[in-house]
């Protein structure tokens, strides 16, 4: 199902030219993903090119959970965010989180806005420690903490935190 592709990497470089219609795929790399699969605009077959195509297609890599503790580990490739979750109690340390984002945001009735974080923690997350991660190549933030809180908000730490450049993912 190529419904939701965030971005697509060929020769190892990431390439988030997504359109949303046929007609509009006019250069190199351009992409449009539909219900019946994705469109990739080339001058040749992309295989030529590359013999692994990566396509990063909506869905997290993690979801937190209350008392929770991630560390060491390398979270990448996905549509939409690497970790998030509305959680208490979570560590997050000496990861690195990349090359996340650029998927459709399909329950917002706006037409064609595309999403995702390295880390998104979601309403009323409390006592959240993110410490020592690097996190780069993300279509839209590395970090951020949204949602409508009713219990008195975030509360969070981050900590040396790494936040490289993002041109790899438009």
């Amino acid at each position: 199902d190529g419904s939701n592709v965030g971005f697509i990497r060929i020769c190892g470089k990431n390439h988030g030219f997504k359109k949303f219609s046929l007609s509009e795929l006019e250069k190199q790399w351009d992409f449009c993903s539909l219900p019946d699969g994705l469109y990739v605009y080339s001058d040749k077959n992309p295989f030529e090119y590359s013999e692994t195509i990566f396509i990063a297609a909506a869905g997290g890599a993690v979801m937190l959970g209350d008392n929770s503790e991630i560390s060491g580990i390398d979270i990448y490739g996905g549509g939409t965010h690497g970790i998030t979750g509305s959680v208490k109690n979570a560590k997050i340390t000496d990861c690195r989180i990349h090359d996340f984002g650029g998927a459709n945001l399909v329950t917002d009735e706006r037409p064609n806005i595309r999403f995702g974080n390295g880390i998104e923690l979601w309403s009323d997350a409390q006592d959240i420690l993110i410490q020592n991660c690097k996190i780069y190549n993300i279509y839209d933030v590395a970090f951020t903490m949204q949602g409508f809180p009713k219990k008195g908000g975030w509360k969070c730490r981050v900590q040396k935190q790494y936040f490289m450049e993002q041109s790899a993912i438009l």
